[in-house]
């Protein structure tokens, strides 16, 4: 049997690729905000869980000592961290929230 030339080889199969339904979307995340007495700590991790940014009040520079525990503070925060989130193309998150505190959350969630 003849070799086929090179012009003639065969071409592979071109299959049609599926996409995966069940597959996490690269653009959506969720944020995790826990409020304590003291401090207010939020992450923001992908769909799998896999921690992509985050930050607590007392990282932030001007909140030390009891200014952590502020509504002003926990809206900073959650400016901080949606800054950070929007620049690793994380378009929507979905919120859970833990701890005391619930005017500090509302704050959070204003601020996200």
């Amino acid at each position: 049997m003849p070799k086929p030339s090179n012009h003639q080889q065969q071409q592979p199969c071109h299959r049609r690729q599926w996409k995966n339904h069940h597959e996490p979307s690269k653009h959506h995340g969720i944020a995790y905000i826990n409020a304590t007495s003291s401090n207010t700590f939020i992450t923001v991790t992908d769909s799998r869980g896999d921690e992509k940014t985050g930050s607590s009040s007392g990282c932030l520079k001007g909140f030390k000592g009891s200014r952590r525990s502020t509504k002003y503070a926990a809206h900073a925060t959650a400016e901080h961290v949606a800054r950070a989130a929007i620049l690793l193309k994380i378009e929507s998150v979905e919120v859970r929230i833990k701890g005391i505190g619930l005017s500090r959350k509302n704050c959070s969630l204003k601020g996200l």
